[in-house]
């Protein structure tokens, strides 16, 4: 019988152990953590947003563009399901096409998991970090930090990436993946709050609001996302600055000249918010922050009048049509400039890893190393928030299990 290493217990180690144990192989899954799947009980706050119905190519950004795609192919959204489904996990849409146990509890997915790796008689390895592979006579050699030596037929490794080091997360998979001669595209944070250097929007701290965010690079637009705004200490958080946060991160990093404008009221153009604040006004009788609290939730209404110079206490009458004019347009687009990414603490995952374009998408193998297979965060392919990820893990995860014949 074949025997397979998986390195890494996460959602892509667990996926391509059960997949390879069910090719008839003898599997054993070492996990440095206590634990397996550290990661999937705090995915979603808890929740766990396993995968998207929207899930595409078009989420999903590599140094090969086509090679994510490829991937989804093989193992698509309908064969996540269907494997979810077969071991006793059903699912459920929530909002936008995410979709999540049906218990809305990620613990039940890193059950099934679990309870399936044990039925099918995998060695589960735990508190077992892998230091070194090499090729011997025999086949492929893993050494543990412990010491602990055995060879195997084939590897998988699923490391993860650098992204949540308090679950584990590290670049431990990429030092393996170059000492097997493959080369690595450096690791930034992704999927993650963005720090703002304007410290006077920081006056915002604690305020939810919809907002529509565009990223411009260079004075090009590049990217855009809609939905609630937290305002924190340290800059913006809450899904419409996530959405958007792998994108300012890479400019940043490259030296562009990055901006984000805010948009605090997407749902209707300049001349119908103009007409808003003036029905808001009484007539002009109200003073230009009672207007603007109206409309606005409060403090947001003062960072703006301070930003234009404007004494909030003056009556809406008395102000110049150019004077609101400017309030209108910088409502519409509040320009803010993003510092240096976060740390990798406050990440769900990473951008960078193993370059894909040494790996076969069909199978998951390296093209450079005979029955060496990658799956999982630690290869060069990064998705959007949504579930993205995780379906490329459980995607990668079961090719590469699944390529295991025994």
């Amino acid at each position: 019988m074949k025997k397979v290493a998986v390195i890494g217990g996460g959602p892509a180690g667990m996926t391509a152990a059960i997949f390879a144990a069910r090719s008839n192989c003898r599997v054993t899954l070492f996990e440095k953590q206590k634990k397996l799947g550290s990661k999937i009980y705090v995915t979603g706050n808890g929740t766990c947003n396993i995968t998207n119905l929207n899930c595409s190519s078009g989420h999903y950004n590599s140094a090969d563009t086509t090679f994510p795609g490829i991937v989804l192919n093989e193992f698509s959204l309908k064969d996540t399901i269907s494997f979810f489904e077969s071991i006793g996990l059903t699912l459920a849409e929530k909002r936008d096409g995410r979709m999540y146990p049906a218990s809305f509890q990620a613990v039940s997915v890193a059950d099934v998991l679990e309870e399936e790796l044990n039925r099918l008689n995998v060695d589960v390895r735990l508190h077992r970090r892998v230091d070194s592979v090499f090729y011997n006579k025999n086949g492929i050699k893993l050494v543990t930090a412990g010491k602990e030596e055995d060879t195997f037929d084939s590897v998988i490794v699923s490391a993860g990436g650098p992204a949540s080091p308090d679950l584990g997360g590290s670049g431990r998979g990429a030092d393996l993946a170059l000492k097997l001669s493959h080369k690595v595209l450096p690791y930034f944070p992704s999927i993650l709050p963005i720090n703002i250097i304007e410290k006077q929007l920081h006056r915002l701290e604690g305020i939810k609001w919809d907002c529509a965010l565009s990223v411009f690079v260079n004075g090009i637009f590049f990217k855009k996302s809609e939905g609630e705004l937290l305002f924190a200490k340290f800059g913006i958080s809450g899904p419409a600055a996530i959405d958007i946060s792998r994108y300012v991160n890479d400019a940043v990093l490259k030296k562009s000249d990055v901006n984000i404008f805010i948009d605090f009221f997407p749902g209707i153009d300049h001349k119908l918010l103009l007409n808003k604040i003036r029905i808001s006004s009484a007539g002009g009788k109200r003073t230009v922050e009672q207007t603007l609290n109206s409309i606005l939730k409060k403090r947001i209404p003062r960072y703006f009048l301070n930003e234009i110079q404007i004494e909030p206490e003056k009556i809406f009458s008395e102000i110049s049509s150019e004077d609101v004019e400017r309030l209108v347009s910088r409502l519409k687009n509040e320009k803010i400039t993003p510092g240096e990414p976060r740390d990798y603490k406050d990440a769900a995952t990473a951008a960078g890893g193993v370059d894909v374009r040494f790996i076969n998408p069909h199978t998951m193998e390296s093209t450079l190393k005979k029955n060496i297979y990658f799956a999982g965060e630690m290869i060069d392919v990064d998705g959007d928030c949504g579930g993205y990820n995780l379906q490329f893990c459980w995607s990668s995860g079961a090719i590469a299990g699944r390529s295991q014949k025994g």
